[in-house]
């Protein structure tokens, strides 16, 4: 499954790259994430819980940062992930892009997606909307990040 989303928000590129690339950070405004760390160079584990349809899941499971572009302001992750107690797992390449736009910047991803197992099961046309719905949290999140950070440091 091929995703691709833009979100505009009022934050310059500079800064919301500054929290793009800064993957614990960014991951906190993930709606879901229960725990997130490093375990290494550009390598982080962590556990992220959300409903999907009928099913509650419970993904264990890595992100690997492929590559940083800092000039054009992109960064490519590799995700995998597994829920044991449903048998499914999903493996994910993405990446994530900051566009300077007038009064701000655009948000881009872009993901190519492969899921296994119950959560597959379900199709095309539940899990969409939950992908554009927690893009929607994330991008609510990240600007209340970003507010709250400009608030203490003004």
């Amino acid at each position: 499954m091929k995703i691709n989303e833009k979100v505009f928000l009022d934050i310059q590129p500079e800064k919301l790259w500054d929290v793009v690339v800064d993957i614990p950070v960014l991951a906190k405004c993930i709606p879901g994430v229960q725990e997130f760390t490093p375990e290494g160079d550009n390598v982080y584990v962590g556990t992220i819980q959300m409903k999907v349809g009928p099913l509650h899941v419970n993904f264990n499971g890595k992100i690997t940062v492929l590559s940083v572009d800092e000039s054009n302001y992109t960064l490519k992750l590799q995700a995998e992930a597994t829920d044991a107690h449903i048998g499914s797992r999903v493996k994910m390449e993405e990446i994530l892009s900051v566009k300077e736009e007038e009064e701000g910047s655009d948000f881009m991803i872009e993901a190519n997606v492969n899921m296994h197992g119950k959560v597959a099961q379900l199709g095309f046309g539940l899990i969409r909307p939950k992908v554009k719905s927690t893009l929607r949290d994330f991008a609510k999140n990240l600007k209340d990040y970003m507010d709250k950070r400009n608030e203490q440091a003004g």
